[in-house]
Parts: structure tokens; sequence; C-alpha cells
């Protein structure tokens, strides 16, 4: 049996806030090209409003994250840009807690559907993501010649 974790879920709210999710982002290497550059970027969009992010903390600690933003050419939809989970942290539920609470959040701001993509060989996040209602709608190549699965799902 899996231990459970006691932890908070949030929106990031402040610039310090950033700061350490900015932190935890970077200190988690992603295999996309120019990631670290995305970082950044990740970063001042969030100072600026343009992203927000959802964090779980364990111990007053962020263990995870997801940040998300509003679909740039489609009106009505969220798109995930980044979720992480601590690997001393996966396996209990947070991935499924942080889109409930992403679905609650933007739900109540009249989203309809939530997009997010990821590697095609990334099949537990795909799995995990089609457990919680996502469901595949297309594979191309979005960052690089690496094909990318891209989810879908509706409110």
């Amino acid at each position: 049996m899996i231990e459970q974790t006691t932890v908070n879920i949030g929106l990031v709210t402040d610039m310090e806030e950033i700061r350490r999710l900015y932190d935890f982002i970077r200190a988690q290497p992603f295999d996309y090209p120019r990631y670290l550059d995305w970082v950044e970027k990740c970063k001042r969009e969030l100072e600026l409003g343009i992203k927000r992010a959802l964090v779980v903390k364990s111990q007053g600690i962020i263990v995870a994250d997801l940040v998300f933003q509003a679909h740039k050419q489609e009106r009505g939809v969220i798109e995930i840009k980044n979720v992480r989970v601590n690997p001393n942290y996966q396996r209990r539920g947070l991935f499924r807690q942080l889109v409930e609470q992403l679905e609650e959040q933007v739900m109540q701001e009249g989203y309809r559907r939530i997009v997010v993509d990821t590697h095609a060989t990334n099949m537990p996040f795909i799995t995990a993501s089609q457990r919680l209602g996502f469901r595949r709608v297309a594979e191309e190549p979005l960052y690089s010649d690496q094909l990318e699965v891209i989810l879908v799902k509706d409110l």
C-alpha cells in the first residue's frame, strides 16, 4: 500500500512563491529542446499573470506543480504547460489532485476544455491522463522531430 501524504494544494499567488516554483521546475529536468530557456520564460509569464500555477506542498515544500494558461488560439480552452511531481512523491495521486483542482478552478472561470501534450513515448503520463478522462486527439511533432501526443478533456 502506498503511504498517504499530507499535502496542501493551491494557486501560486505571490512573487516569493513564483521564485520557489521556478526553483522546483528548474530542478526537475525535462526532455524538451531549450527547456531551461522555457523555464526562464515561464517565470516571467507567471510574474505577469499570463501563466498561472497550482502547487502541491508537503511540509511547506513544493513537491508537484501544474502550470497552465489560456490557450492562445482557442477561446474557452486551458492549456497545461508543465506538470511535475518530485520522484519521491510519485504514485500518491498528486497528478489526479492537481487536475481535479484545475478543473474546479477553470470551470468557475467559464473554460470548457483542457488540452495537454507530451512525448509519444511518455506512456505513464498518457495512461494517467486517460484515466482522468483525457482523450488522445492527435500525434504530431510540436517542438522537434519527436512526436507529441495531444490529449483533450471536455469539462
